[in-house]
């Protein structure tokens, strides 16, 4: 399988066509792109937190999601949580984000 990959920040020629193998998801898996875009900028870890979902935003900074991404709106994954309605939930992903490494 070819991807564009990105191994550096900078300008389009970072960018290159390369062979990667196929990923295969597992039982009770779902394969998301982590670093990946929707056309307002929310990346996985932005839904992710809006819907309160603890363990899928603690493996997707396991798996290098950046909690400093913002979106179009200006708004990063720390600044969505403050949307998250149940407190539990809220805090979980405070402390999850506020502990990840700065890019």
């Amino acid at each position: 399988m070819k991807a564009m990959v990105q191994h550096e920040y900078g300008p389009p020629d970072v960018i290159h066509l390369e062979d990667i193998p196929k990923p295969i998801a597992g039982d009770d898996e779902v394969l998301v792109k982590v670093h990946a875009a929707s056309a307002n900028g929310d990346t996985a870890l932005h839904r992710a937190v809006a819907n309160g979902a603890v363990p899928a935003v603690r493996r997707l900074l396991e798996r290098g999601a950046d909690p400093h991404a913002k979106n179009v709106k200006g708004d990063s994954p720390l600044a969505v949580a403050a949307g998250v309605r149940t407190a539990d939930a809220k805090s979980a992903i405070l402390a999850l984000l506020q502990a990840a490494p700065r890019p």
